[in-house]
């Protein structure tokens, strides 16, 4: 399988506070990654350390077979961050519009969209289900159809690694359900890889099919196959768990 993400040794603090110590992590093309654990276990900073936004304190991060000090292929790359639901939604622009600013380096020299742009557009509105809503003002959808808008912003470039930061976070749950079969068709039909943060394990574990947990600076992969939910997890993180040899990914070398 091709590795999208490949971590070994990572640690990474805050003013001298450590978050992540000697971190081993692997992603593969497949994957749909769930990321979880308790507020402060590291989970948005492991993200923002994978699309370089953050520097490691040491260790090795590879992002598409590439050092991420070296790596400039960020068209391939899409991110979702928490600041996306701080957008001013009273900003009058369409749902189209929002889309196709991402485009915006493609436009060419007047800075508007061919017919080559506008069919990438339509295709993406189509995915995501918001055919119907391109000229409506994005303040008047609903919150999980703005979260959909954003999702097809990062997909209008055809990223190959998408993460999402917490995306489910202030949508009702009968948007949750059709956000999350979204991902998934993402994921087992386009073949995207996905690395999501979620605080709804109980959701998020029928859906990924690996669940990395974060706690005590450490992470830990399972196999959603595998993975049990704890009653007290919420109070005592993944630690208490029992893992396999050859799941536990922190701490020493997979391929080895």
């Amino acid at each position: 399988m091709t590795k999208m993400v490949r971590v070994r040794n990572l640690s990474f603090s805050y003013d001298g506070h450590p978050v992540l110590k000697n971190v081993n992590l692997d992603i593969e093309k497949e994957d749909f990654v769930a990321f979880v654990g308790p507020n402060g276990s590291g989970k948005s900073t492991l993200m923002k350390l994978m699309i370089g936004e953050l520097v490691p304190d040491s260790g090795e991060l590879r992002i598409l077979g590439t050092e991420i000090s070296e790596f400039r292929e960020w068209s391939r790359i899409a991110y979702m961050s928490q600041q996306v639901r701080s957008f001013n939604y009273s900003f009058p622009a369409t749902v189209k519009e929002i889309i196709a600013a991402n485009l915006y380096q493609e436009m060419g020299f007047f800075k508007v969209l061919n017919k080559k742009l506008e069919e990438k557009v339509e295709s993406i509105l189509e995915l995501v289900g918001l055919e119907d809503y391109k000229n409506k003002q994005i303040g008047s959808l609903s919150g999980g159809q703005q979260q959909r808008v954003f999702i097809a912003r990062t997909l209008v470039n055809d990223p190959e690694l998408i993460f999402l930061d917490e995306p489910m976070v202030g949508i009702d749950a009968a948007f949750q359900d059709d956000f999350i079969d979204l991902i998934n068709r993402l994921n087992k039909d386009l073949g995207k890889c996905i690395v999501m943060v979620s605080h709804d394990i109980h959701v998020i574990s029928k859906q990924a099919n690996k669940i990395a947990c974060f706690s005590n600076q450490n992470v830990f992969l399972h196999d959603s196959a595998d993975f049990e939910i704890d009653e007290i997890y919420g109070e005592i993180g993944c630690q208490k768990r029992i893992i396999p040899e050859h799941q536990h990914i922190n701490g020493g070398d997979t391929d080895a």
